[in-house]
Protein backbone atom coordinates (compact mmCIF):
# COMPACT_ATOMS: atom_id res chain seq x y z
CA UNK A 1 0.00 0.00 0.00
CA UNK A 2 2.88 2.32 -0.52
CA UNK A 3 1.97 3.31 -3.57
CA UNK A 4 -1.25 4.81 -1.90
CA UNK A 5 -1.34 8.20 -0.82
CA UNK A 6 -3.51 10.05 1.44
CA UNK A 7 -5.54 13.21 -0.05
CA UNK A 8 -9.00 15.45 1.23
CA UNK A 9 -12.02 15.18 -0.64
CA UNK A 10 -11.49 18.18 -1.81
CA UNK A 11 -8.45 17.61 -3.67
CA UNK A 12 -9.93 15.47 -5.92
CA UNK A 13 -13.60 16.61 -6.48
CA UNK A 14 -15.23 19.49 -8.24
CA UNK A 15 -17.85 21.07 -5.77
CA UNK A 16 -21.21 21.98 -7.87
CA UNK A 17 -23.01 23.45 -4.60
CA UNK A 18 -22.87 26.77 -5.85
CA UNK A 19 -25.30 25.58 -8.98
CA UNK A 20 -27.96 24.47 -7.33
CA UNK A 21 -30.85 26.18 -7.53
CA UNK A 22 -33.67 26.67 -4.38
CA UNK A 23 -37.28 25.72 -4.95
CA UNK A 24 -40.16 25.17 -2.51
CA UNK A 25 -42.38 22.49 -2.55
CA UNK A 26 -45.12 24.96 -3.65
CA UNK A 27 -43.52 26.75 -6.51
CA UNK A 28 -41.82 22.84 -7.53
CA UNK A 29 -45.51 21.37 -7.55
CA UNK A 30 -46.26 23.94 -10.33
CA UNK A 31 -43.82 22.54 -12.22
CA UNK A 32 -44.16 18.79 -12.51
CA UNK A 33 -42.22 17.35 -15.56
CA UNK A 34 -40.15 14.18 -16.29
CA UNK A 35 -36.78 15.70 -14.54
CA UNK A 36 -35.59 13.74 -11.55
CA UNK A 37 -35.45 16.11 -8.00
CA UNK A 38 -33.12 14.61 -5.96
CA UNK A 39 -32.31 15.42 -2.17
CA UNK A 40 -30.26 14.13 1.00
CA UNK A 41 -31.14 10.46 0.60
CA UNK A 42 -32.81 9.64 -2.91
CA UNK A 43 -35.12 11.05 -5.41
CA UNK A 44 -38.02 13.07 -4.03
CA UNK A 45 -40.09 13.69 -7.14
CA UNK A 46 -40.15 15.84 -10.63
CA UNK A 47 -39.37 19.13 -12.40
CA UNK A 48 -39.46 20.52 -15.28
CA UNK A 49 -36.05 21.60 -16.35
CA UNK A 50 -32.68 20.43 -15.02
CA UNK A 51 -29.97 21.84 -13.49
CA UNK A 52 -27.22 19.23 -14.30
CA UNK A 53 -27.47 16.98 -17.38
CA UNK A 54 -23.51 14.66 -15.90
CA UNK A 55 -22.77 11.94 -13.85
CA UNK A 56 -22.64 13.02 -10.24
CA UNK A 57 -21.77 12.11 -6.86
CA UNK A 58 -24.59 13.33 -4.39
CA UNK A 59 -24.05 13.51 -1.05
CA UNK A 60 -26.04 14.28 1.83
CA UNK A 61 -25.51 17.65 3.62
CA UNK A 62 -28.25 17.31 6.24
CA UNK A 63 -30.71 14.67 6.94
CA UNK A 64 -28.32 11.89 6.03
CA UNK A 65 -27.99 8.35 7.57
CA UNK A 66 -24.95 9.71 8.97
CA UNK A 67 -25.46 7.34 12.30
CA UNK A 68 -26.69 4.23 10.14
CA UNK A 69 -23.92 4.38 7.85
CA UNK A 70 -23.21 1.00 7.54
CA UNK A 71 -26.07 -0.17 6.39
CA UNK A 72 -27.61 2.74 4.86
CA UNK A 73 -26.18 5.02 2.31
CA UNK A 74 -24.90 8.78 3.13
CA UNK A 75 -23.81 9.17 -0.60
CA UNK A 76 -25.50 8.05 -4.69
CA UNK A 77 -24.63 8.69 -7.97
CA UNK A 78 -27.03 9.66 -10.53
CA UNK A 79 -26.71 10.55 -14.33
CA UNK A 80 -28.72 12.16 -16.74
CA UNK A 81 -30.82 15.52 -16.95
CA UNK A 82 -31.07 16.12 -13.11
CA UNK A 83 -32.69 19.19 -10.47
CA UNK A 84 -30.71 19.00 -6.96
CA UNK A 85 -31.86 20.52 -3.71
CA UNK A 86 -30.02 22.11 -1.38
CA UNK A 87 -29.59 19.00 1.13
CA UNK A 88 -27.33 17.26 -1.08
CA UNK A 89 -23.94 18.27 -1.69
CA UNK A 90 -22.83 17.34 -5.37
CA UNK A 91 -19.60 16.39 -6.26
CA UNK A 92 -17.45 15.37 -9.51
CA UNK A 93 -13.86 13.47 -9.30
CA UNK A 94 -11.38 15.42 -11.41
CA UNK A 95 -9.11 14.38 -13.93
CA UNK A 96 -6.88 11.51 -13.12
CA UNK A 97 -9.93 9.95 -10.15
CA UNK A 98 -12.41 7.20 -10.92
CA UNK A 99 -15.60 9.02 -9.94
CA UNK A 100 -16.51 5.31 -9.27
CA UNK A 101 -14.08 4.81 -7.02
CA UNK A 102 -14.95 8.69 -5.53
CA UNK A 103 -18.37 7.08 -4.93
CA UNK A 104 -17.42 3.49 -3.59
CA UNK A 105 -14.90 5.28 -0.92
CA UNK A 106 -18.07 7.60 0.18
CA UNK A 107 -20.70 5.36 -0.01
CA UNK A 108 -20.92 3.48 3.55
CA UNK A 109 -17.58 5.80 4.98
CA UNK A 110 -18.40 7.09 9.17
CA UNK A 111 -18.30 10.88 8.53
CA UNK A 112 -19.07 11.59 12.04
CA UNK A 113 -16.32 13.28 13.42
CA UNK A 114 -16.96 15.93 10.17
CA UNK A 115 -20.92 16.62 11.40
CA UNK A 116 -22.16 19.63 12.98
CA UNK A 117 -24.40 19.00 16.16
CA UNK A 118 -27.58 20.79 16.60
CA UNK A 119 -31.11 19.60 16.06
CA UNK A 120 -30.64 18.48 12.75
CA UNK A 121 -26.93 16.75 11.71
CA UNK A 122 -25.04 18.86 8.97
CA UNK A 123 -22.26 18.73 6.44
CA UNK A 124 -21.05 21.67 5.89
CA UNK A 125 -19.21 22.25 2.64
CA UNK A 126 -15.90 23.07 4.52
CA UNK A 127 -15.77 20.14 6.56
CA UNK A 128 -17.34 17.90 3.53
CA UNK A 129 -14.07 19.03 1.59
CA UNK A 130 -11.67 18.18 4.76
CA UNK A 131 -12.62 14.37 4.53
CA UNK A 132 -9.63 12.23 4.35
CA UNK A 133 -9.34 9.46 2.05
CA UNK A 134 -6.33 6.91 1.07
CA UNK A 135 -6.56 6.33 -3.00
CA UNK A 136 -4.15 4.70 -5.51
CA UNK A 137 -3.41 5.42 -8.77
CA UNK A 138 -6.40 5.71 -11.36
CA UNK A 139 -5.86 2.74 -12.80
CA UNK A 140 -5.95 0.77 -9.55
CA UNK A 141 -9.10 2.63 -8.63
CA UNK A 142 -11.00 2.08 -11.98
CA UNK A 143 -10.68 -1.97 -11.18
CA UNK A 144 -11.70 -1.43 -7.69
CA UNK A 145 -14.70 0.61 -8.74
CA UNK A 146 -15.42 -2.62 -11.44
CA UNK A 147 -15.23 -4.72 -8.94
CA UNK A 148 -17.81 -3.51 -6.39
CA UNK A 149 -20.27 -2.33 -9.31
CA UNK A 150 -20.43 -5.55 -10.50
CA UNK A 151 -20.64 -7.68 -7.15
CA UNK A 152 -23.49 -4.52 -6.70
CA UNK A 153 -24.84 -5.16 -9.86
CA UNK A 154 -25.78 -9.06 -9.15
CA UNK A 155 -26.93 -7.84 -5.82
CA UNK A 156 -29.30 -5.57 -7.57
CA UNK A 157 -30.03 -9.26 -10.07
CA UNK A 158 -30.63 -11.24 -6.63
CA UNK A 159 -33.20 -8.65 -5.29
CA UNK A 160 -35.21 -8.49 -8.58
CA UNK A 161 -35.42 -12.36 -8.69
CA UNK A 162 -36.73 -12.44 -5.10
CA UNK A 163 -39.05 -9.93 -5.66
CA UNK A 164 -40.34 -11.38 -8.68
CA UNK A 165 -40.28 -14.69 -7.17
CA UNK A 166 -42.59 -13.02 -4.56
CA UNK A 167 -45.28 -11.70 -6.82
CA UNK A 168 -45.44 -15.42 -8.30
CA UNK A 169 -46.10 -16.86 -4.67
CA UNK A 170 -48.55 -14.23 -4.05
CA UNK A 171 -50.45 -15.53 -7.81
CA UNK A 172 -50.00 -19.10 -6.14
CA UNK A 173 -51.75 -18.01 -3.05
CA UNK A 174 -54.51 -16.32 -4.67
CA UNK A 175 -55.26 -19.29 -6.77
CA UNK A 176 -54.61 -21.90 -4.45
CA UNK A 177 -55.99 -20.78 -1.74
CA UNK A 178 -58.29 -18.10 -1.95
CA UNK A 179 -60.08 -19.69 -5.27
CA UNK A 180 -60.91 -22.49 -2.52
CA UNK A 181 -63.05 -19.59 -0.67
CA UNK A 182 -65.58 -19.99 -3.42
CA UNK A 183 -64.76 -23.68 -4.54
CA UNK A 184 -65.29 -25.51 -1.52
CA UNK A 185 -68.60 -24.95 0.70
CA UNK A 186 -67.10 -26.43 4.36
CA UNK A 187 -66.50 -23.46 6.41
CA UNK A 188 -65.73 -23.26 9.69
CA UNK A 189 -64.83 -20.92 12.15
CA UNK A 190 -61.37 -20.38 14.14
CA UNK A 191 -62.71 -21.32 16.99
CA UNK A 192 -63.78 -24.81 15.78
CA UNK A 193 -60.10 -25.63 14.54
CA UNK A 194 -57.87 -24.96 17.64
CA UNK A 195 -56.77 -28.26 19.51
CA UNK A 196 -59.21 -29.99 22.40
CA UNK A 197 -58.36 -28.76 25.91
CA UNK A 198 -57.70 -25.61 28.05
CA UNK A 199 -55.12 -23.58 26.15
CA UNK A 200 -56.20 -24.19 22.43
CA UNK A 201 -55.92 -20.81 21.76
CA UNK A 202 -54.68 -17.60 24.16
CA UNK A 203 -53.26 -14.72 24.37
CA UNK A 204 -50.24 -12.84 25.86
CA UNK A 205 -50.28 -11.98 29.60
CA UNK A 206 -51.88 -9.07 30.35
CA UNK A 207 -50.15 -5.65 32.55
CA UNK A 208 -47.91 -6.36 35.41
CA UNK A 209 -47.79 -10.36 34.91
CA UNK A 210 -45.07 -9.71 32.00
CA UNK A 211 -42.92 -6.42 32.65
CA UNK A 212 -39.40 -5.19 31.09
CA UNK A 213 -37.97 -6.25 34.52
CA UNK A 214 -38.42 -9.72 33.69
CA UNK A 215 -36.29 -10.07 30.44
CA UNK A 216 -33.27 -11.61 30.37
CA UNK A 217 -30.36 -12.24 28.35
CA UNK A 218 -30.74 -15.68 27.91
CA UNK A 219 -33.69 -18.06 28.55
CA UNK A 220 -37.16 -19.07 27.49
CA UNK A 221 -37.78 -16.44 24.49
CA UNK A 222 -40.42 -14.17 24.40
CA UNK A 223 -42.23 -13.71 20.77
CA UNK A 224 -43.46 -10.23 19.91
CA UNK A 225 -45.12 -8.56 17.50
CA UNK A 226 -42.22 -7.36 15.02
CA UNK A 227 -41.14 -11.08 14.94
CA UNK A 228 -44.30 -12.10 12.93
CA UNK A 229 -44.28 -11.40 9.32
CA UNK A 230 -47.11 -12.80 6.73
CA UNK A 231 -46.12 -16.32 6.46
CA UNK A 232 -42.73 -15.63 8.13
CA UNK A 233 -41.44 -16.10 11.42
CA UNK A 234 -38.17 -13.89 12.22
CA UNK A 235 -36.98 -13.56 15.69
CA UNK A 236 -35.55 -10.15 16.14
CA UNK A 237 -36.41 -9.83 19.41
CA UNK A 238 -33.37 -12.19 21.44
CA UNK A 239 -35.52 -11.12 24.45
CA UNK A 240 -35.53 -14.42 26.94
CA UNK A 241 -37.36 -14.46 30.91
CA UNK A 242 -36.46 -17.12 33.04
CA UNK A 243 -37.42 -20.82 33.08
CA UNK A 244 -39.14 -20.29 36.21
CA UNK A 245 -41.22 -17.27 35.05
CA UNK A 246 -41.88 -19.07 31.81
CA UNK A 247 -43.84 -21.67 33.87
CA UNK A 248 -45.59 -19.04 36.08
CA UNK A 249 -46.97 -18.27 32.33
CA UNK A 250 -47.23 -21.37 30.78
CA UNK A 251 -50.83 -20.80 29.47
CA UNK A 252 -48.83 -18.36 27.31
CA UNK A 253 -46.99 -20.59 25.94
CA UNK A 254 -46.08 -21.04 22.18
CA UNK A 255 -44.62 -24.48 20.93
CA UNK A 256 -43.41 -25.48 17.38
CA UNK A 257 -46.60 -26.14 15.21
CA UNK A 258 -48.22 -23.05 16.74
CA UNK A 259 -50.01 -20.61 14.57
CA UNK A 260 -49.07 -16.81 15.86
CA UNK A 261 -51.57 -14.19 14.71
CA UNK A 262 -50.64 -9.94 15.54
CA UNK A 263 -53.91 -8.28 17.59
CA UNK A 264 -52.66 -4.97 16.49
CA UNK A 265 -51.12 -3.86 12.82
CA UNK A 266 -52.62 -1.75 10.01
CA UNK A 267 -54.50 -4.00 9.43
CA UNK A 268 -54.41 -6.25 12.07
CA UNK A 269 -54.34 -10.46 11.74
CA UNK A 270 -50.93 -11.57 10.16
CA UNK A 271 -50.04 -15.06 11.19
CA UNK A 272 -47.08 -16.99 11.07
CA UNK A 273 -46.18 -20.71 11.90
CA UNK A 274 -44.23 -20.94 15.37
CA UNK A 275 -41.35 -22.98 13.05
CA UNK A 276 -40.09 -26.49 14.31
CA UNK A 277 -36.14 -25.47 14.54
CA UNK A 278 -37.33 -22.46 17.25
CA UNK A 279 -37.96 -23.45 20.58
CA UNK A 280 -40.89 -23.09 23.42
CA UNK A 281 -41.37 -19.62 24.48
CA UNK A 282 -44.09 -16.97 25.76
CA UNK A 283 -46.32 -14.94 23.58
CA UNK A 284 -46.48 -11.26 24.67
CA UNK A 285 -49.94 -9.31 24.80
CA UNK A 286 -50.29 -8.07 21.26
CA UNK A 287 -50.64 -11.96 20.17
CA UNK A 288 -53.14 -14.74 19.96
CA UNK A 289 -51.89 -17.83 19.70
CA UNK A 290 -53.42 -21.15 18.45
CA UNK A 291 -53.04 -24.20 18.64
CA UNK A 292 -54.95 -26.47 15.73
CA UNK A 293 -56.69 -29.82 15.94
CA UNK A 294 -54.27 -31.45 13.48
CA UNK A 295 -56.76 -34.11 12.70
CA UNK A 296 -58.75 -31.19 10.64
CA UNK A 297 -56.74 -29.06 9.79
CA UNK A 298 -52.74 -28.24 8.83
CA UNK A 299 -51.12 -25.51 10.33
CA UNK A 300 -49.72 -24.45 7.46
CA UNK A 301 -52.95 -24.26 5.78
CA UNK A 302 -54.47 -22.07 8.59
CA UNK A 303 -51.40 -19.48 8.52
CA UNK A 304 -51.97 -19.43 4.91
CA UNK A 305 -55.76 -19.00 5.06
CA UNK A 306 -55.33 -16.48 7.92
CA UNK A 307 -52.75 -14.25 5.30
CA UNK A 308 -55.35 -14.41 2.78
CA UNK A 309 -57.76 -11.43 1.20
CA UNK A 310 -60.97 -13.46 2.41
CA UNK A 311 -59.82 -13.54 5.90
CA UNK A 312 -58.51 -9.92 5.35
CA UNK A 313 -61.61 -8.90 4.59
CA UNK A 314 -63.23 -10.25 7.41
CA UNK A 315 -60.93 -8.43 9.55
CA UNK A 316 -61.12 -5.36 8.01
CA UNK A 317 -64.83 -5.30 9.18
CA UNK A 318 -64.23 -6.21 12.54
CA UNK A 319 -61.28 -3.58 12.77
CA UNK A 320 -63.41 -1.10 10.58
CA UNK A 321 -64.09 2.63 12.85
CA UNK A 322 -61.41 1.83 15.41
CA UNK A 323 -59.18 4.30 15.83
CA UNK A 324 -56.40 2.28 16.62
CA UNK A 325 -56.92 -1.43 15.16
CA UNK A 326 -56.97 -3.80 17.66
CA UNK A 327 -58.44 -7.49 17.12
CA UNK A 328 -59.28 -9.24 20.17
CA UNK A 329 -59.58 -13.48 20.63
CA UNK A 330 -63.06 -13.34 20.70
CA UNK A 331 -63.78 -11.69 17.65
CA UNK A 332 -60.85 -13.82 15.92
CA UNK A 333 -62.00 -16.69 17.28
CA UNK A 334 -65.43 -16.09 15.03
CA UNK A 335 -63.69 -15.29 11.84
CA UNK A 336 -64.66 -18.24 9.07
CA UNK A 337 -62.20 -20.16 6.77
CA UNK A 338 -62.99 -22.60 4.34
CA UNK A 339 -61.46 -25.64 5.13
CA UNK A 340 -60.79 -28.71 2.37
CA UNK A 341 -60.11 -31.79 2.79
CA UNK A 342 -56.68 -32.54 4.78
CA UNK A 343 -55.19 -34.25 1.55
CA UNK A 344 -55.75 -30.62 -0.40
CA UNK A 345 -54.38 -28.63 2.49
CA UNK A 346 -51.50 -31.07 1.97
CA UNK A 347 -51.01 -30.25 -1.60
CA UNK A 348 -51.28 -26.70 -1.50
CA UNK A 349 -49.35 -26.43 1.34
CA UNK A 350 -46.18 -28.81 -0.42
CA UNK A 351 -46.54 -26.34 -3.77
CA UNK A 352 -46.50 -23.15 -1.37
CA UNK A 353 -43.38 -24.83 0.35
CA UNK A 354 -41.73 -24.90 -2.80
CA UNK A 355 -42.15 -21.38 -4.24
CA UNK A 356 -40.66 -20.58 -0.61
CA UNK A 357 -37.98 -22.83 -0.45
CA UNK A 358 -36.77 -21.41 -4.11
CA UNK A 359 -37.06 -17.65 -2.52
CA UNK A 360 -35.67 -19.15 0.56
CA UNK A 361 -32.15 -20.01 -1.63
CA UNK A 362 -32.52 -16.52 -3.43
CA UNK A 363 -32.59 -14.64 0.06
CA UNK A 364 -29.68 -16.99 1.45
CA UNK A 365 -27.56 -16.05 -2.40
CA UNK A 366 -28.53 -12.54 -1.43
CA UNK A 367 -27.42 -12.96 2.41
CA UNK A 368 -23.96 -13.77 0.94
CA UNK A 369 -22.76 -11.51 -1.77
CA UNK A 370 -24.01 -8.83 0.51
CA UNK A 371 -21.40 -10.06 2.92
CA UNK A 372 -18.81 -10.49 0.53
CA UNK A 373 -19.68 -6.71 -0.71
CA UNK A 374 -19.00 -5.37 2.69
CA UNK A 375 -15.80 -7.53 3.18
CA UNK A 376 -14.50 -6.29 -0.11
CA UNK A 377 -15.09 -2.84 0.42
CA UNK A 378 -13.34 -3.24 3.37
CA UNK A 379 -10.37 -4.51 2.24
CA UNK A 380 -9.95 -3.08 -1.46
CA UNK A 381 -10.85 0.41 -0.13
CA UNK A 382 -8.05 0.11 2.60
CA UNK A 383 -5.47 -1.30 0.14
CA UNK A 384 -5.01 -4.13 1.83
CA UNK A 385 -5.98 -6.68 -1.16
CA UNK A 386 -4.81 -5.29 -4.06
CA UNK A 387 -5.87 -5.89 -7.63
CA UNK A 388 -3.42 -6.64 -10.22
CA UNK A 389 -3.20 -4.24 -12.91
CA UNK A 390 -2.99 -6.66 -15.39
CA UNK A 391 -5.55 -8.85 -14.35
CA UNK A 392 -8.76 -8.87 -15.96
CA UNK A 393 -11.29 -7.00 -14.05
Amino acid sequence: MSDWRTTTLGEIVDVLDSLRCPINSEERSKRLGDVPYYGANGQQGWIDKPLFDEPLILLAEDGGNFDDYARRPIAYRITGPSWVNNHAHIIRAVRGNDQNFVYWSLVHRDIRRFISGGTRTKLTQAEMRSIELKIPEYEEQRRIAEILDTLDDQIRATEQIIAKLKLARAGLMADLVERDDHRHSDRHCIADLVAPGQFGSAIGPFGSNLVASDYRNYGVPVVFVRDIQSGVFDSKSQVFVSPRKARELNSHRTDPGDVLVTKMGDPPGTAALHPADFPSGVITADIIRIRPNGNIVLPEWLVMYINSLPVKQQIGMIAAGVTRQKLTLADFRKVTIALPGIDIQHQVAERVASADHLIAQEKSRLEKSQILKVGLMSDLLAGRVRVPLEAAS
